[in-house]
């Protein structure tokens, strides 16, 4: 997928949040062309405003480190119909940072890690942490 098609279906997925539609629930082809139309204008700052506000939900899992003690990784995608967001939270020297990236560019999966590397899944339409769990 091309970067401005990423950033597009990021923003589209910002504004329906925002409104409290779904993506599957656009009530017709002109609201879905009206909000893809405004997502060619998303911006870094819009993406990061909606991770803001669902990192502000997030109560990390008992024996992890607070959220800004991880690099944070997020990726926005569609999941049995449903718009999603995945996020790998790791120890690292860049703790603190927020990265949005494409989902193939997201981190592997780490074994045994302990609360190092962190998973997290949340469901937008719901906006519902569906999982938050350390990896071993």
């Amino acid at each position: 997928m091309h970067r401005l098609s990423v950033i597009a279906l990021v923003f589209l997925m910002i504004t329906l949040f925002e409104s409290g539609v779904a993506y599957g629930q656009a009530r017709s082809a002109s609201t879905a062309e009206v909000a893809y139309g405004q997502a060619r204008s998303a911006s870094t700052a819009e993406m990061r405003s909606l991770i803001k506000k669902i990192e502000a939900t997030i109560s990390m899992p008992q024996r992890a480190n607070n959220l800004t003690q991880y690099q944070r990784i997020y990726a926005f995608k569609k999941e049995s119909g449903e718009e999603i967001v995945l996020g790998v939270f790791i120890r690292t020297a860049e703790k603190g940072s927020i990265q949005i990236v494409n989902e193939e560019s997201m981190p592997g999966a780490a074994f045994d890690a302990g609360c190092n590397v962190v998973y997290f899944k949340y469901i937008l339409r719901e906006k519902r942490i569906a999982l938050l769990s350390c990896s071993g």
